[in-house]
């Protein structure tokens, strides 16, 4: 955990929660050396041209602030862009596609990878891996059409 060594962590959020795996969101309250602002939305983060050098973000009551930082990281967020689907989409009460392990959705011929499926983990290996996975997926789909 990146508490473990830096001296301070801000996190800013969009929200007035922290929405995340269950224990961990507890966790990370409990360290000395993060600081949550809630309601927050990130306007600049500022650099050399090199390296991040500080953020800019407004709070819910328009006031923008400032925080000074030797690096960034940049989360996009946890909800899945899957309005677009049919109704006939499987998807779990947070709007994440039900997929099985070669990618099919309920849906016949409509198979899903990455973020906006249902998994445990939400990183760009294993949105790569699920998409080669699917690509295998939907061949032999349309083969068997074809067939």
């Amino acid at each position: 955990m990146l508490s473990l060594n830096l001296a301070v962590i801000s996190v800013a959020r969009g929200n007035h929660v922290f929405i995340s795996i269950p224990g961990l969101v507890d966790k990370l309250l409990t360290k000395a050396n993060v600081d949550i602002v809630y309601e927050a939305m990130t306007t600049e983060i500022m650099g050399d041209g090199v390296f991040a050098k500080g953020v800019k973000y407004k709070t819910k009551d328009g006031v923008e602030h400032e925080i000074a930082m030797d690096g960034a990281f940049v989360h996009i967020g946890q909800i899945p862009n899957t309005q677009m689907l049919s109704t006939d989409t499987e998807k779990d009460s947070a709007g994440y596609i039900k997929i099985g392990l070669d990618g099919a959705t309920s849906v016949p011929g409509l198979f899903a990878a990455g973020d906006v499926t249902h998994s445990a983990h939400k990183q760009i290996i294993i949105a790569a891996g699920q998409g080669a996975a699917a690509c295998l997926s939907v061949v032999q789909y349309l083969n068997r059409l074809t067939s």
